[in-house]
């Protein structure tokens, strides 16, 4: 059977995209190159016009082939913020020297290890347990690789976000299709290379998206149930406005089902997949935990600082009735009473927590909406964030005189959804939106209506004129497979990694001299970094790294009671964070180069821990000798 022009283009197109795709890729993440180029889209504001122009041309042409090249360069664009770290060992708030997960990302890290090795994670980790058990699918296929963990990461955002990005082009235009691009770059690019929750959050909400408002415009009604199956799943992986998720709902409902002959039908298909996410939670936490229900105290600490007056969560962590928490029967029933107890004395407190959250969603360059827009001086932070909410504004209007079409309802109710979900003080609670993750896709689209409205009029292009051109990033197979995929892992993986979990060596003799403690644990493919003097490397790239820069970027981490501790290290180490195998705690390992050099695998190290510990969290290890294990 011979295959029509029009195919034959879009099988071209694709393949020049996943060749742009493979080579940008290798070259970006695996060789050497300037640490600036991708610290530039990592950290800087002012690449923000080439970083719109891109998919704003892209979703413009028409060109099979060169939308293709676009579309691949719109790719390589996403791996640039991990490019930067694995060319520099930039360290920050999440990660050490570029790969080390660090804070919450730590914990994360030792939860997953120690469910890889059939042990339980620990209560915070276990709350909400999606994504770690996803990436210790991902861990568990590679042998504990940690680099790829984090280019498969990196990729689904990447694609995901195109698909979107398409979309969208398509159905309402370039510039819409430019701005939700751009919103979702600036959101996610501080996140790559982190082992956190908000990246799974992030690419899971975005297939969300795409098959809600695919089947919306398709006028798919199972589709739009799969999206909110999906939605259903980031939320739970990483919470945030969970308001949306039932807006979304009712929207489905009342307006999607309105008059449908088989609404029952319908609506008992989409309430099973609105709590599909919260029963995949519950069944993950059964596997990981001792039990399938957990005291969720973070929420018991927002909830309570917000009946103080809308304070952050860590206003109240050391409070004696908060402590009290960890042994309550009953959480969030005496959450409950401690709350009704304030506000029965201090009324004018919610009064002053919606100040508090007011204030720090319209001003507040740290937390407030679209902080994630940063990396200039504050005047330009302030310029391009009071810009972005004026346009989102705009926008909402624009969606309110034609929420007629079932499009732009959806999103009304989306963003009611949003508004609403601002009370439980998700904005004072974290920098630059973290819990938005799997939401972040709701204002990139809002803010883009108006200028393409402004665009349409002035270059009188006419809405869905793009309707029919070919596209690169028009995979829905593709998507809905990674859909699945995701789903799938999400009921299974639990169940298979419990099984059969990693076995670590069995008891072996003592190597260690008296004086010296043992720890046996396994250096992986992405733990670790090694720092030597510049004369010494012959490239710069993971895990080879110049010593004076990586020492001096440990304090962006504001751990500051390491740094008198690490501000002394002057000799070649390498830097691992491991796991204790014998009794499954943490180990950050500062173990002179010569001795593991280009050596993976399990090993047993004779050394000392610093004693007393500097940080609360962290057991810094000193070893003086390795002894390498057979697998």
């Amino acid at each position: 059977m011979q295959i029509s022009t029009k195919k034959r283009n879009n099988i071209s197109s694709i393949l020049i995209f996943c060749g742009i795709s493979v080579i940008s890729t290798y070259l970006l993440l695996f060789v050497p190159i300037s640490r600036q180029i991708g610290l530039i889209f990592r950290n800087t504001l002012y690449i923000l016009p080439v970083v719109f122009l891109f998919p704003f041309i892209s979703t413009l042409v028409r060109n099979t082939y060169i939308r293709a090249i676009l579309f691949g360069f719109l790719f390589l664009i996403f791996l640039l913020p991990l490019s930067g770290l694995w060319n520099s060992g930039l360290s920050g708030q999440y990660s050490l020297g570029g790969v080390i997960p660090w804070s919450d990302a730590f914990t994360l890290h030792m939860n997953t290890l120690r469910f890889l090795y059939g042990q339980f994670m620990g209560q915070s980790t276990a709350l909400r347990p999606i994504s770690p058990v996803f990436y210790a699918s991902i861990l568990k296929l590679s042998d504990n690789n940690f680099i790829l963990l984090s280019v498969v990461i990196t990729i689904l955002c990447s694609i995901t976000v195109l698909s979107c990005t398409n979309l969208l082009g398509k159905k309402f235009g370039p510039v819409v299709a430019a701005f939700f691009y751009t919103n979702a770059f600036f959101y996610i690019r501080w996140h790559e290379g982190e082992l956190m929750t908000e990246l799974y959050g992030f690419f899971t909400g975005m297939l969300a998206c795409y098959f809600l408002l695919s089947g919306i415009l398709c006028k798919k009604n199972w589709e739009i149930i799969f999206g909110l199956s999906l939605f259903s799943l980031a939320l739970n992986a990483r919470p945030g406005p969970m308001f949306v998720l039932l807006f979304a709902g009712a929207w489905f409902l009342l307006v999607q089902l309105h008059g449908h002959k088989k609404r029952l039908l319908f609506s008992v298909a989409a309430l099973i997949a609105i709590l599909s996410g919260f029963i995949i939670n519950r069944w993950n936490t059964s596997k990981v935990y001792m039990t399938s229900t957990v005291p969720n105290r973070q929420i018991a600490e927002i909830v309570y600082a917000l009946c103080l007056g809308g304070h952050s969560w860590d206003y109240v962590l050391t409070m004696p009735e908060i402590q009290a928490l960890n042994d309550s029967e009953n959480v969030y029933g005496d959450l409950f009473r401690m709350c009704t107890k304030v506000l029965r004395e201090n009324p004018e407190n919610l009064l002053l927590a919606a100040k508090r959250i007011t204030g720090a969603l319209l001003f507040d360059n740290e937390k407030g909406a679209f902080s994630y827009f940063n990396g200039g001086d504050v005047i330009q932070n302030s310029i391009v964030r009071y810009g972005l909410g004026v346009l989102w504004f705009l926008g909402f209007l624009y969606m309110l005189k034609r929420k007629r079409l079932k499009i732009f309802s959806f999103l009304l109710y989306c963003a009611v959804g949003m508004i609403l979900s601002q009370g439980l003080g998700l904005v004072i609670t974290t920098n630059r939106l973290r819990f938005h993750a799997a939401t972040i896709w709701i204002p990139g689209i809002i803010i883009g209506f108006f200028p393409q409205f402004l665009f349409s009029k002035i270059f009188h292009f006419r809405e869905n004129e793009t309707e029919s051109s070919p596209s690169i990033t028009d995979l829905s197979t593709g998507i809905a497979i990674i859909g699945y995929v995701l789903l799938l892992s999400s009921l299974i993986s639990p169940f298979l990694l419990h099984r059969f979990p990693e076995q670590a060596p069995s008891s072996m003799m003592n190597p260690c001299k008296e004086g010296k403690e043992l720890l046996t644990t396994k250096i992986d493919e992405g733990s670790y970094f090694y720092m030597e003097d510049s004369e010494n490397l012959e490239k710069i790239h993971y895990p080879y790294f110049r010593l004076p820069y990586v020492r001096q970027h440990f304090h962006d981490t504001a751990s500051v009671e390491m740094f008198d501790f690490t501000d002394h290290i002057d000799e070649p180490t390498a830097i691992i964070r491991g796991i204790d195998l014998d009794n499954w705690k943490d180990a950050l390992i500062f173990a002179p180069l010569d001795i593991v050099k280009g050596k993976t695998g399990y090993v047993q190290f004779c050394g000392n821990y610093l004693n007393p510990p500097i940080l609360r969290n962290d057991r810094f290890f000193i070893p003086t000798e390795a002894f390498f294990l057979g697998k």
